[in-house]
């Protein structure tokens, strides 16, 4: 066990680490990844200035600490912010990650799913997160390039944050603006 009470092995891998959001905010991160605290990783998300530094190293660090079961660990920390009592609070957090995600990941894991209805979360042109039925397509670029993962149809989708909260739109009615 290191000095924290940490147990080494999660210190060193993470905590030691001088990139990331310092020690003690890396340290914190095991030890919450350890515990399955997925509010507290939210929080460190809301709370840190750089959104996207933070997205990326909770992301990094969930999917290095949760090598085997990385799909229930995203989705564990998604439904922990979707929950009812959580979301006013955490939606800076779930926003941040959505648009982190997207922006930073064109192939693969560009979209989270609600693992409450298994529906895609996006944000809509307002900047609110939407849980929508659709489906997701493939642009092949060929060996030089990448391919990239994008929304091809878009059937309904539900606005889970801001003023338009409940409300359910046709992709004809409102269409999610494509980001490059």
């Amino acid at each position: 066990m290191s000095e924290t009470g940490t147990p080494a092995s999660v210190t060193n891998q993470f905590g030691t680490d001088p990139e990331g959001l310092g020690r003690e905010l890396n340290i914190k991160i095991a030890e919450f990844l350890q515990k399955g605290n997925y509010l507290s990783l939210l929080d460190i998300i809301r709370n840190y200035p750089d959104k996207d530094k933070a997205c990326e190293v909770v992301l990094n660090s969930m999917f290095q600490f949760h090598q085997k079961d990385r799909a229930d660990s995203i989705n564990s920390l998604v439904r922990t912010a979707l929950h009812e009592k959580n979301i006013a609070t955490m939606e800076v957090s779930l926003k941040a990650l959505i648009s982190y995600s997207y922006r930073n990941n064109l192939t693969g894991e560009r979209f989270f799913r609600n693992p409450n209805c298994e529906e895609i979360l996006l944000l809509d042109q307002d900047g609110e997160v939407i849980s929508f039925k659709g489906e997701v397509a493939t642009i092949q670029k060929g060996l030089q390039g990448a391919d990239k993962n994008y929304v091809s149809r878009l059937d309904s989708y539900t606005v889970l944050t801001g003023p338009n909260k409940g409300k359910v739109f046709s992709g004809k009615e409102r269409p999610i603006p494509q980001i490059e």
